[in-house]
């Protein structure tokens, strides 16, 4: 029986064969292959591990082989795979396994099994090599089990694997996984996703931001509402008490759920960052990152002493939020303009190059001056002219040219409080009647109502409406959105009328617009028809996005 481990560098990451072999000679142990640290202290932690469990390390010259040999092995995820093999090597452990088996996790020195890194993604990689049983630890079956195929053991403890390699009956510490559903369909397992997911961890309901909240600002909504539709990149620009912030907090929720292929992607780098248990709790809901700004280019580009996707990959397929963009560094901003180009983080190691799905929707807000109160009502700003001018230019033409809306948000002022207080019984028939049923609307925010139109839920339906016409019109492409259709096939999806072919002609001298912003404009534009509901394109739909892309202050 072949016994393989996992190594999580890049997406994919590698299978690693774990070969053994017993010699008559001097005790002792080696392990070749570019074993780590935590690798080479495998061998003293396995020995003391079968000995507390009832096993007999055996007491000859074992030398331990991890291919392929140039692969880098780190972490403690290859103890569980060591020790089986070496139980298998001296026929501690029958198996009635045939061919290869994967096995992942950490070894205590009393013989229990901890989670180790990258459990899903492994046991995705290695089903594709043709691999169905996997061997994991009880604490990661959730997990593993999240792929939705296979036959997965998950054990507590060493003395477990007497059963997971056999087809008898597990004891009460440990978990099977059948290899199909009970109708014996397979695919039909890749839905336990979401299920599996939304079980982990106990998080406390939680009040979901909604776009009610936010008092007038209207454009500032219905920017939001196209870049949730389109999945367009956003910039928020404008003084402190604008609303930038809580724009881009609720955008989310104007998302449409994963499909169960995305849901897969998402979860596989989560497991790969070793962040499956803490963080996943709801599969179904595109991820929200939102770094602070001191952090460094590994971690949010990817990369560091041991690869890791950064907050860029954990960021795929959901929104990647830089609130106050500008103070982020310069290597972080400008390592920005591929991966939004190409939707993959690239990264080169010693003579390898490794990738991450990076496919993100960027919202970034800033104020317009370092002090803040430039375009603030009664707030003088201290700034020079050079130094706004220096404070701008920390996000670079290059990356604003990939950000398809910029919207510029003034401080609104609140209308004044009526002169006569309302009386106490006035005040709570508005409460009852606003707070009585929230999930259905309430009487005094039906559809059609000022109140409810800019609510999160009725632009959640205006967006969903918009996203199904768009997967009807992307069916057999590799997308299924606006914001990233290429640039070569926006003439035969962006049926604009004369006036608007007029109008955008016009404007690309005016406003000095390079061929990336024009296609960004007829992408916008093509977003703004399809929430209208308009099948053409017309000028009033050029001039909104042409309006959405400047930002002149």
């Amino acid at each position: 029986m072949n016994v393989l481990s996992f190594v999580p560098l890049g997406f994919d990451g590698e299978l690693v064969s774990v070969e053994v072999d017993l010699r008559h000679g001097i005790p002792g142990t080696e392990i070749v292959g570019l074993p780590g640290a935590a690798v080479r202290e495998a061998r003293e932690r396995i020995r003391v591990a079968l000995a507390n469990s009832g096993f007999v390390y055996p007491p000859l010259k074992i030398l331990i082989n991890l291919s392929p040999a140039d692969v880098p092995k780190f972490g403690a995820g290859f103890d569980l795979a060591i020790a089986v093999a070496l139980l298998c090597s001296s026929g501690q452990i029958p198996s009635t396994i045939e061919g290869a088996t994967l096995a992942i996790g950490e070894l205590l020195l009393d013989g229990r099994v901890r989670p180790a890194r990258g459990v899903l993604s492994a046991v995705a990689v290695a089903y594709r090599s043709g691999i169905t049983h996997f061997t994991v630890a009880r604490e990661g079956f959730r997990e593993a089990r999240a792929f939705g195929k296979g036959r997965i053991a998950a054990i507590s403890h060493l003395r477990d694997l007497r059963h997971a390699f056999l087809d008898t009956p597990l004891s009460t510490n440990a978990d099977i996984a059948p290899e199909t559903d009970a109708d014996g369909n397979a695919e039909k397992s890749v839905a336990r996703l979401s299920r599996e997911v939304t079980r982990l961890g106990t998080a406390e309901p939680e009040i979901i931001p909604n776009y009610r909240d936010m008092r007038g600002r209207p454009v500032l909504k219905r920017a939001c509402e196209i870049a949730a539709a389109g999945r367009h990149n956003l910039f928020l620009s404008g003084p402190p008490g604008g609303g930038k912030t809580m724009a881009a907090e609720r955008l989310s929720g104007l998302c449409p759920d994963l499909s169960h292929e995305q849901a897969v992607e998402v979860a596989r780098i989560y497991s790969t960052a070793g962040l499956f248990q803490q963080e996943v709790q709801d599969g179904r809901r595109p991820p929200v990152r939102a770094p602070h700004h001191t952090a460094s280019s590994e971690g949010v580009i990817g990369g560091g002493r041991y690869l890791a996707p950064g907050e860029l990959s954990l960021a795929h397929n959901g929104i990647l939020i830089l609130d106050e963009a500008p103070e982020f560094r310069r290597s972080v901003l400008q390592g920005l303009r591929e991966p939004l180009e190409k939707g993959m983080v690239r990264l080169i190691r010693a003579e390898r190059r490794y990738w991450y799905p990076a496919d993100i929707q960027l919202i970034m807000t800033a104020n317009a001056c370092p002090c803040g109160n430039y375009g603030a009502i009664g707030r003088r700003c201290l700034c020079s002219l050079s130094e706004i001018y220096n404070y701008r230019k920390r996000l670079g033409a290059a990356l604003l040219d990939r950000v398809e809306i910029r919207v510029w948000q003034a401080e609104e002022v609140e209308a004044e409080p009526a002169t006569e207080p309302a009386t106490e019984q006035a005040t709570e028939e508005v409460t009852e009647g606003v707070w009585a049923d929230r999930s259905r609307g309430s009487a005094l925010e039906r559809p059609g109502d000022a109140a409810y139109e800019g609510s999160s839920e009725a632009m959640s339906e205006r967006v969903a409406a918009a996203v199904a016409c768009q997967k009807m019109r992307y069916q057999g492409f590799p997308f299924e959105r606006n914001g990233r259709a290429p640039g070569a096939m926006l003439r035969r999806v962006v049926n604009t009328n004369a006036t608007a072919e007029r109008v955008l002609t016009t404007a690309v001298p005016k406003l000095g617009l390079s061929s990336r912003a024009v296609d960004a404009i007829l992408r916008v534009a093509r977003t703004i028809a399809d929430i209208d509901g308009d099948d053409v394109v017309g000028s009033a739909a050029i001039m909104e996005a042409i309006q959405l892309r400047r930002d002149d202050r």
